[in-house]
């Protein structure tokens, strides 16, 4: 994987991986066809396969006859494919992501009449500020690239109704070192 201006031999600093990861995903996630960012999140087979997994491992815990609906963090959204193929209605649905772009795209689109955008931001998740605010919590293919791993965990833990649900996804049996990755 080719991250410029880092030389993929050397281990990275805290800064270096976050300069990296914030230009990589932000160029990924920057509007370029509308057309296109509203149907990626259903078609490309990476994001659409792990929201697709992720949705099936929480669904013996989703109770679809919640009237009053369902709150939803994406920690790591990227192209929503988790939020948007979730099947509680009503529901709130909750990003954060290292590329402005990626939330930007999320709060722009029609989530229609029974359901809800919100991004959440750094500074809201780093002071803690979302306590017992959320049923589900997804974090999928991000703790490998968060150099305080321990430290995420513990807020999403935190984030957390009583009787809610985390979902955590790491990749396992890559074949080639990502320099993006801690």
């Amino acid at each position: 994987v080719d991250c410029p201006g880092v030389d993929s031999t050397e281990m990275m600093n805290i800064e270096d991986t976050e300069r990296v990861n914030t230009e990589y995903y932000e160029t990924l996630y920057a509007h370029r066809i509308p057309m296109l960012d509203r149907v990626l999140p259903y078609v490309s087979y990476d994001q659409c396969s792990k929201g697709k997994r992720n949705i099936r491992a929480i669904e013996q815990y989703a109770d679809t006859s919640r009237s009053n609906g369902i709150d939803v963090f994406d920690f790591g959204c990227g192209r929503g494919s988790f939020l948007l193929l979730f099947p509680q209605r009503p529901m709130k649905a909750y990003g954060l992501d290292i590329s402005p772009s990626a939330t930007k795209n999320l709060a722009s689109r029609d989530w229609g009449r029974d359901r809800s955008f919100h991004v959440v931001s750094p500074e809201e998740f780093d002071n803690r500020k979302l306590l017992a605010c959320f049923d589900v919590c997804c974090i999928s293919h991000v703790l490998e690239h968060v150099p305080d791993d321990i430290n995420v965990l513990e807020i999403l833990a935190g984030s957390l109704r009583p009787g809610g649900t985390l979902v955590i996804n790491v990749p396992i049996n890559e074949v080639f070192e990502d320099p993006r990755h801690v």
